[in-house]
């Protein structure tokens, strides 16, 4: 007969004999709740929550919105910003002050990205240097024309979606 080492807190008091029947109804029952445990605790992990899923849905529609923004960027922003958003675009020589390093609007402001700010910007409702006087387009106006459309909200979200993207393009460090 083959003989075993078993934790002692597992119940059994004797290796063999009647010890070991009567404390493999124990093993039995610990094993089970051990099971039990574990695949409570994996359903708990892998569970659809509607905050799991809310969470899905909005970093879906971030990276739609990105997308989108990088698409109008390249449309309405790339011939003055460059390429690569720093400033130097196809024309930005002839402009009177150089398009801004749109890379590095969180660097210029402590780390933090102003996104309201930004697209108060762009919309037209703050002065900016780079875009001349009142007489000149304004990206808000220029938006309704482009999109062929009144409505304000389509605008809006047209632009939020071109700060997604610069937000998404801010380099770290110095």
């Amino acid at each position: 007969m083959e003989t075993c080492v078993l934790p002692s807190n597992w119940g059994f008091t004797n290796i063999g004999g009647t010890a070991m029947r009567n404390s493999a109804h124990t093993l039995k029952r610990k094993l089970l709740v051990a099971s039990i445990s574990v695949l409570v605790l994996a359903v708990v992990l892998t569970t659809d929550t509607p905050a799991a899923r809310a969470q899905d849905v909005d970093d879906e529609r971030v990276m739609e919105r990105i997308g989108r923004g990088r698409a109008s960027y390249r449309v309405y922003c790339r011939s003055c910003h460059g390429n690569q958003a720093r400033g130097d675009g196809i024309v930005a020589d002839v402009l009177k002050i150089p398009p801004s390093d749109l890379t590095r609007i969180s660097a210029r402001r402590e780390g933090e990205f102003p996104f309201e700010e930004i697209r108060e910007l762009i919309d037209g409702r703050k002065d900016v240097q780079g875009h001349g006087n009142r007489d000149m387009p304004i990206w808000g106006d220029a938006f309704k024309v482009a999109t062929d459309t009144q409505d304000d909200a389509v605008v809006a979200e047209k632009i939020t979606q071109l700060v997604y993207f610069l937000r998404s393009i801010q380099e770290t460090g110095e």
